[in-house]
């Protein structure tokens, strides 16, 4: 009986320092991994792709990019209809996320490129948004947007189509890395 008791002991012995061992080397796997992501190794936004994409009606952007202190891109009303744009505050929304510095944006657009007219204090500065009409959009962040940031700007904007009464919204989402 005596002999049967040690060979269980021993065989208790083995499984415990086995299980010991790959604890410890699971536990040095953990803390590598997480040394690598807290320095910015296993970053995922950095293979991520730029993207602009707005609902409904408007579809993805034609061009974007982000500058110093602003992310520019233009849009088509594919709508099919002409429409009022909202002014901010009054339905329509820019929030803009993943800075290193707070930004208070402000949005301009304008129906012609290199002119610019802001959607803010009126009603609709821009005046009708014609159907296929191209409207260049300039989001400014006065902290500015640092190289290598990745800015993700949510953009709600309301519109009323013409010859309608209720306001109507369509959001979308861009998020573009400052390159320049």
């Amino acid at each position: 009986m005596a002999i049967a008791k040690i060979v269980a002991t021993k065989k208790a012995q083995s499984a415990l320092e086995f299980l010991t061992t790959y604890g410890w080397a699971f536990l040095v796997i953990l803390i590598m991994i997480g040394a690598l992501s807290y320095f910015g190794v296993l970053d995922p936004s950095r293979f991520l792709p730029d993207k602009c994409l707005f609902g409904a009606g408007l579809g993805a952007c034609q061009e974007f990019t982000a500058m110093s202190t602003s992310v520019l891109f233009k849009v088509t009303n594919n709508f099919g209809t002409p429409v009022n744009l909202a002014a901010l505050g009054s339905g329509t929304s820019v929030t803009v996320n993943g800075l290193s510095t707070a930004c208070t944006p402000t949005i301009n657009a304008s129906l012609a490129a290199g002119t610019t007219s802001g959607i803010g204090t009126a009603l609709n500065t821009i005046g009708v948004w014609n159907a296929s009409q191209t409207m260049y959009v300039n989001i400014s962040c006065p902290g500015g947007i640092q190289l290598g940031e990745r800015p993700t700007i949510d953009v709600v904007l309301s519109y009323t189509p013409s010859g309608l009464t209720y306001q109507k919204s369509v959001s979308g989402t861009v998020s573009v890395k400052r390159t320049q």
